[in-house]
């Protein structure tokens, strides 16, 4: 009686801990993607920003590290970040490729077209691994790719260019599920012997954040460090024509406090919820964790549209709402 009592105990705490991390997840992402959109309008530098999230993630996780020894290692070898070397690339062409978009597009608009990346990772796993899916799979696609349709005919405020960028935004999105399977199966194999093999998401993500930054830093360097220096000289030179030196102090330093804020918070944001995300995976089953997500999308779409107050017609919520219904058709069918 009393050993049944405990395990009601434990596994309502365990639901708990569940729920606060789904919850936080959910709060940090709409922290995130918000920043993200108002850091990219007033500085609308993709790299640099993919460069600074990746920089951000470490620390966090350098942080948690020294404060949880036992759950990460700060110690790093070539091996370890040879195993990562694809996630990292992925990673560092979706951030590049999702930032662009974010600073051409609506966030609700690039989110609901990114919806769209289970075509592309079924594509995938068939071609790549003969994967083998049900017939109830086919079908959700057939409402995802429809509502997309419907939501982007004629959006206000989505150029080609943003759409073109949501697509490729989606593909990374498909690639990058199909490796970290992989590199995170992989891992968890070589760390069974180690009874820590829970563990390795946490280490593929530090890894990965490490190999990341190695990848773009020399891209921001090529591409956008120089044109940084310019565009300050040419803000610098713009005020000097039509204001006096301690006039230029002030609207200047105004400018870069506000935009340090912004990206103070966006930084904060970004890295708490990779780190709850990655948390939620461990304490949950990969159905549970695909429903969350779902949720997630959801959550993050209509709070952009409630948000930036976007206007839309009536084509584009009818499509929203199928992309929805296309959304859980897919969960669901996964489940079974």
């Amino acid at each position: 009686m009393t050993s049944t009592i405990v395990n009601i105990v434990d596994s309502k705490y365990e639901t708990l801990i569940q729920d606060s991390k789904f919850e936080k997840s959910i709060l940090f992402e709409q922290l995130d993607r918000s920043s993200r959109k108002a850091v990219l309008t007033a500085y609308p530098y993709p790299v640099t920003l993919s460069l600074i999230q990746f920089l951000s993630l470490f620390a966090f996780l350098f942080v948690y590290a020294i404060c949880n020894p036992k759950n990460l290692s700060l110690y790093v070898n070539l091996r370890d970040l040879s195993q990562v070397a694809l996630i990292s690339v992925n990673q560092v062409v979706g951030h590049i490729i999702n930032s662009s978009a974010i600073s051409f597009a609506p966030i609700s608009l690039v989110y609901t077209i990114k919806g769209i990346s289970p075509l592309f990772t079924i594509i995938i796993c068939k071609l790549a691994f003969g994967t083998k899916y049900t017939k109830q799979i086919y079908l959700s696609l057939f409402p995802l790719i429809t509502g997309i349709v419907l939501t982007s005919f004629k959006a206000s405020g989505l150029p080609a260019i943003g759409f073109i960028l949501s697509v490729l935004s989606s593909i990374t999105i498909a690639i990058g599920g199909v490796i970290n399977k992989v590199v995170v199966s992989k891992t968890q194999n070589s760390m069974k012997s180690q009874n820590n093999a829970h563990l390795v998401k946490y280490k593929v993500l530090f890894h990965t954040c490490i190999t990341s930054t190695i990848i773009i830093f020399p891209i921001w360097l090529l591409y956008e460090a120089p044109m940084l220096f310019y565009a300050r000289k040419s803000i610098v030179s713009d005020l000097q024509k039509r204001a006096t030196v301690s006039t230029i102090n002030a609207q200047y330093n105004s400018r870069d406090n506000m935009i340090l804020m912004k990206l103070l918070l966006h930084c904060i944001s970004h890295a708490a919820q990779a780190f709850f995300s990655i948390s939620l995976i461990s304490a949950t089953s990969p159905v549970t964790f695909s429903i969350c997500s779902l949720m997630k999308r959801v959550v993050v779409i209509l709070f952009a549209l409630l948000w930036a107050q976007q206007p839309i017609t009536h084509i584009q919520f009818l499509g929203i709402l199928i992309f929805f219904v296309g959304l859980f058709m897919y969960s669901f069918s996964k489940k079974k």
